[in-house]
């Protein structure tokens, strides 16, 4: 099922590294795991995250 304008919140991460973000689901009845990294998240701040799974190996990411 899809879940638009879902909301997840989180610690401030000031580190330099930044965070990654990883998004779990199943597809066809095996467990995929896809993962971006972030840029730090400050207090106070939003980010938007879109992305578009394609197949079981190809997935896009847009991070705003």
């Amino acid at each position: 099922p899809q879940h638009p304008g879902t909301e997840m919140f989180c610690y401030p991460d000031d580190s330099s590294d930044g965070i990654t973000l990883v998004l779990e689901c199943e597809i066809k009845g095996k467990t995929r795991c896809f993962e971006k990294n972030v840029s730090p998240i400050g207090r106070n701040e939003t980010k938007r995250v879109e992305f578009t799974i394609e197949s079981e190996d190809r997935f896009y990411w847009n991070v705003y």
